[in-house]
């Protein structure tokens, strides 16, 4: 999934989701990547019932963010999206914005 974004590029991109288990969830994030560089992770935070979000930070124009997201829950099973991320992931190129 690509997404298109219409914002500041220096201001931090928010990743919302759905998160649901049987059990705790003690780890959830996001992992992110700019031009193919190493992988980071930020913290998904609870925003109300099931749902989470987490901030990659902004960055430079003509970059290309790649995120998957993970979470590992009590039992220590892993739940990876999109499925076989790392080697497959989710991507935000960042546009000029033009007002």
């Amino acid at each position: 999934m690509t997404q298109r974004l219409r914002q500041n590029p220096s201001l931090p991109i928010p990743i919302r989701i759905d998160m649901t288990d049987f059990s705790p969830i003690p780890t959830k994030e996001i992992l992110w990547r700019v031009n193919q560089g190493s992988w980071s992770s930020v913290a998904l935070v609870s925003i109300g019932g099931n749902r989470y979000e987490g901030l990659i930070p902004g960055q430079p124009v003509g970059s290309q963010i790649d995120y998957y997201l993970r979470a590992v829950d009590a039992g220590g099973n892993v739940g990876l999206d999109p499925a076989g991320a790392p080697g497959a992931s989710y991507g935000i190129p960042i546009y000029p914005v033009y007002f």
